[in-house]
């Protein structure tokens, strides 16, 4: 069985620049992102967390949420910026992942995964790639507004809870072959620079 390792000891080791390599564990509680030394103020009332280390995830079970996004009432929202590679293969995810508006400097890749609650990507820009192949989404995909600059990857996905990329830019590819949407997919207001793939 898998053995069991504390979300407060992953989000330590990123603090502490470490490079992130975690296989076959359950991991217990949530994991909070943005709290990085590293602080940037944007101009759009955001303040953008750095993370420089590629953190890599296979095997495992988060019982808790992953947030790169809190909301500030008394000042700037925190979002992410990922200078290296994020990538899950073949997580389960229990609670909602929550990265909108994050920046990703490397690939970000959720390969198959199967989530449980909402996932929230709104707002982000990915620079390197994006992978959701032969994932399982329970509940709401929400992408709106996001750029991609080069190919995203979202065949075989399957989505039970609602599909939103309305306001996307995409510069390169677009992959959807064999991805089933059995409640709402909304695409409305994309601007597909290159192929979309439907098969």
């Amino acid at each position: 069985a898998a053995s069991e390792i504390s979300g407060l000891v992953i989000m330590n080791d990123i603090k502490d620049g470490k490079y992130i390599n975690v296989e076959n564990r359950v991991i217990e509680g949530n994991i909070v992102l943005n709290y990085s030394e590293t602080e940037v103020p944007q101009n759009n009332g955001l303040t953008r967390c750095t993370i420089r280390s590629p953190l890599f995830f296979k095997d495992c079970h988060f019982k808790g949420s992953i947030k790169g996004f809190v909301e500030s009432i008394s000042g700037p929202s925190k979002s992410m910026n990922f200078e290296q590679t994020l990538c899950f293969i073949n997580c389960t995810f229990d609670e909602e992942v929550d990265l909108r508006a994050a920046v990703f400097h490397g690939v970000l890749t959720f390969q198959d995964c199967i989530f449980m609650k909402d996932v929230n990507l709104t707002e982000s820009n990915f620079t390197q790639g994006v992978c959701l192949a032969n994932s399982t989404f329970e509940q709401f995909l929400g992408m709106q507004n996001c750029k991609t600059l080069v190919r995203f990857d979202a065949s075989q996905i399957k989505c039970y809870g609602g599909f939103s990329c309305q306001g996307c830019v995409f510069y390169s590819d677009v992959i959807f072959n064999n991805a089933s949407f059995e409640k709402t997919s909304e695409f409305s207001l994309c601007l597909f620079d290159q192929g979309l793939f439907l098969n």
